[in-house]
């Protein structure tokens, strides 16, 4: 019995994980503040060859700027 449990707690833990995670991808304003890191698509060549075109990428945000290092591929908002 309480491998069952185990079972269904996991696979509720891991559901609801993913649809946040899928939550955070497709609606980056609404959903963007509940985790530390966003999903952007690289839209054109600027960032090759180190990020190619289409490519998804999984942004950390940051609060304090003295957490960015020289040679860190960062993203901002004007």
């Amino acid at each position: 019995m309480l491998k069952r449990l185990g079972k269904i707690g996991f696979a509720t833990g891991v559901l609801q994980a993913s649809v946040l995670i899928l939550c955070t991808a497709i609606l980056p304003d609404t959903f963007g503040g509940m985790l530390p890191y966003r999903f952007y698509y690289v839209l054109t060549n600027s960032m090759e060859p180190t990020i190619p075109t289409n490519s998804l990428v999984l942004v950390k945000t940051c609060e304090d700027s003295t957490q960015i290092q020289k040679d860190d591929i960062i993203v901002f908002h004007a």
